[in-house]
């Protein structure tokens, strides 16, 4: 490659060969340890030179060389990449989301096993009502048609077998 092909403002050339890097001039030293990358500004600065004013002030509206133009040494590679430690983050995050959603999920099922269970383990009304002594098949049957609302049958199940007893020969008196 020729010199010219990266025209640099700066004193110095760079030279770049496939095997080597080295610059033009021999005082600056030829590596890039001489240079810092600034993350504000998105460039590499020479470590051992004050800026000027007018220099920092380019660089910050400096714009990146289109992708058909050649990189020069100041301005690096756009980087494309996530940062590991975020995705890391982000997957242990969304791991222990999907754990109290799973946990959330398991307790309902449980509570609603047990409320099933419930139900068929709870005696029926009709199971109270064909335990009333003295009640034949069709007051028993008005009985059950009496208890029509979720209240009725509530209360009825907390009264005792005698307090059944006298409650249903009242309601079919009248």
């Amino acid at each position: 490659m020729s010199k010219d092909f990266f025209p640099i403002s700066k004193p110095y050339e760079m030279v770049y060969d496939a095997r080597t890097f080295e610059t033009q001039e021999s005082r600056g030293g030829g590596s890039l340890d001489n240079f810092i990358y600034d993350s504000n500004v998105g460039v590499f600065i020479q470590s051992d030179t004050q800026e000027t004013l007018y220099e920092s002030a380019s660089l910050e509206h400096s714009t990146p060389p289109l992708p058909s133009q050649p990189m020069s040494p100041e301005v690096p590679p756009p980087t494309r990449k996530r940062n590991r430690t975020n995705i890391g983050a982000k997957s242990v995050e969304t791991y222990n989301i999907q754990l109290e959603l799973m946990d959330k999920i398991t307790q309902n099922i449980d509570k609603l096993t047990r409320s099933i269970d419930s139900i068929d383990s709870e005696p029926s009304c009709w199971d109270i009502i064909r335990e009333i002594p003295n009640l034949d098949d069709s007051a028993r049957f008005k009985a059950l048609d009496l208890l029509n609302t979720r209240g009725k049958k509530f209360e009825f199940m907390k009264m005792t077998p005698e307090e059944r007893s006298k409650w249903i020969n009242h309601k079919l008196m009248h």
